[in-house]
């Protein structure tokens, strides 16, 4: 995954144990290229994120594919300040969003660090496990752990997996910050992604 971070707000300062912890039972490593550390603190407008992301994802030069630029990385996680106009869910704050794999099956992710922090200060649990539930989104493509009504998924089999929405999980109570760990299932959906170096 390629990953980029405004100066001041960078997920992975401590390292990427806590993720290396929670892919490690599916056997996959987390392999991070550090690309700009080191961007100008901002708030971006919501309607600009994936652009501001675009800005910064690498590309190789080569032929387009599909009328689209050839990137280096097919994976990309930016971690910025905070955006402004972000969608409402449910009166909840915007944490961290997934964009799905689009026709060339490029994801990305963005974490809201300053969002993090002003909802739950002091909480370095959960500067570490959004990043770990976005790539869970990312590398998976795992489920959220409740559904839409309150009840925990049939793709779940554990009430604390990190795939929950929140400090704590709505369906269960269980807070999936404070061991940030995949549920055995997600774990076997792990096991069957294919990772290609570039």
């Amino acid at each position: 995954m390629e990953y980029d971070c405004q100066i001041s707000y960078n997920v992975f300062g401590g390292g990427t144990q806590k993720a290396d912890s929670a892919f490690s039972p599916a056997n996959t490593d987390v392999w991070v290229n550090y690309s700009e550390e080191g961007l100008t603190d901002s708030i971006v407008n919501w309607p600009k994120v994936t652009a501001y992301m675009s800005w910064h994802w690498e590309l190789i030069s080569g032929p387009v594919e599909l009328g689209y630029p050839k990137l280096r990385y097919s994976s990309y996680m930016m971690a910025m300040q905070d955006a402004t106009e972000k969608p409402s869910d449910e009166g909840e704050e915007i944490l961290g969003c997934t964009f799905s794999p689009g026709a060339c099956g490029y994801t990305c992710a963005v974490i809201f660090v300053q969002a993090i922090k002003n909802s739950f200060p002091e909480d370095q649990n959960m500067i570490d496990y959004v990043p770990i539930h976005e790539m869970g989104h990312m590398r998976g493509t795992l489920t959220h752990l409740c559904d839409e009504y309150g009840m925990m998924r049939s793709e779940h089999n554990d009430s604390s997996c990190v795939m929950g929405q929140d400090k704590f999980a709505i369906c269960t109570g269980k807070d999936v910050s404070a061991n940030p760990h995949f549920c055995p299932m997600c774990i076997e959906k792990l096991k069957q992604v294919l990772w290609e170096w570039p």
